[in-house]
């Protein structure tokens, strides 16, 4: 399939230099009256921007827009003035409640802090009205009551692209080898949690290069090695992990806040184990697969191996005690309630990463 050519790309921050309303208005300018198509991939920004941009697409009257990759907020506004808006198959979607920074630190007296709460009603009064002026633009876009989109955007949920497409946000899903799949690293995690954005829990395909590079360097290097089993392992519990999740309801849920975690512990844990100095540090791609050098790469294997007899002399010695008789344990009490405590069972990502943990300390290779 031919590479599509766009007349625009808006990325970035909306209101930033590559996502410019007096761009936008140039570009429409000079293609008055004439087809002009957008690739939109942005996490938002200025609302601002996002309405004048959705009001230039409107007045122009035949703008198609496209979204990849990851997509929320004012990028969402800007594209509701295009005649026909698509979305790639691997991207996500998102709509929220309207925020604004505050921070107070101060001394006040009685009568400032009335002051204060009076300033702080209008700004939320404020908020309120933006909320259903939007919330009335996305119902005239999906056909729906203004009602429903005022509640899925005080739920701020990432959208798949079928639920986009199924709430009508969008009028085509596409599946456009060139286009950017979604992906996500840590700083723009932290910029999501700053921004009262849920971090997303992208789709399977970004588990499945994963297991693709991983079988790939299998193939290339020593299909039996103990490197190549432990990064299929690994892909393999994420695969799973994601699998499981439940991914038709928008709000995210504490089991992929876990997963999220998981990963970042388990990079931490292979960067700790290949003692990578400053100079030459463990790195991972976009598609989360990771970078190691073959000096690094040998001291992962010789981590694995004594992880693997540490749990070998874990599993005998879980044996031994396991014939000895023990007294049954008390029950865990609440002293808040008087009532046993049941504590919740742990997740897989979760008693992945204990017994990862208590391998590495019985060997003592931790840092």
């Amino acid at each position: 399939m031919p590479v599509k050519s766009y007349h625009m790309h808006l990325k970035g921050s909306v209101g930033g230099p590559d996502f410019d309303s007096d761009k936008v208005d140039d570009t429409l300018a000079a293609l008055d009256r004439k087809r002009v198509s957008v690739l939109v991939n942005s996490t938002g920004g200025s609302l601002a921007t996002g309405l004048s941009i959705s009001a230039a697409f409107r007045n122009h009257g035949n703008v198609s827009v496209h979204f990849v990759g990851l997509n929320a907020s004012a990028a969402t506004v800007a594209s509701l003035g295009a005649k026909h808006v698509s979305i790639d198959r691997g991207a996500m979607y998102l709509i929220h409640q309207c925020s604004v920074q505050f921070a107070k630190i101060n001394q006040l007296n009685a009568s400032q802090f009335d002051s204060l709460i009076a300033e702080l009603r209008q700004t939320r009064d404020d908020l309120d009205k933006i909320d259903r002026c939007l919330a009335s633009m996305y119902a005239a876009r999906c056909r729906k009551p203004e009602a429903e989109l005022l509640e899925l955007m005080k739920v701020g949920g990432w959208l798949s692209p079928q639920e986009a497409l199924d709430w009508g946000f969008v009028d085509e899903i596409t599946d456009y080898p060139e286009d950017v799949r979604a992906c996500i690293d840590e700083s723009l995690a932290a910029d999501f949690s700053k921004a009262g954005i849920p971090v997303p829990v992208l789709t399977e395909d970004s588990t499945a290069q994963i297991m693709a590079s991983a079988e790939e360097t299998s193939t290339q290097e020593d299909d039996r090695s103990l490197f190549a089993r432990v990064l299929g392992s690994a892909a393999a519990f994420f695969a799973g992990a994601r699998s499981r999740d439940n991914r038709t309801s928008p709000p995210l849920t504490s089991q992929q806040e876990t997963s999220t975690d998981m990963n970042r512990k388990i990079f931490n844990a292979i960067s700790a184990a290949v003692k990578a100095p400053e100079n030459e540090p463990v790195t991972a791609a976009d598609d989360g697969s990771l970078s190691l050098s073959a000096t690094q790469a040998e001291a992962l294997e010789d981590a694995v191996a004594a992880l693997a007899k540490g749990a070998a002399e874990l599993t005998a010695r879980v044996a031994e005690l396991e014939k000895a008789p023990a007294a049954p344990a008390p029950a865990v009490v609440d002293n808040a309630r008087g009532t046993a405590a049941t504590q919740p069972p742990l997740s897989d990502a979760e008693r992945f990463v204990k017994s990862f943990n208590n391998a590495r300390a019985l060997a003592g290779i931790l840092p």
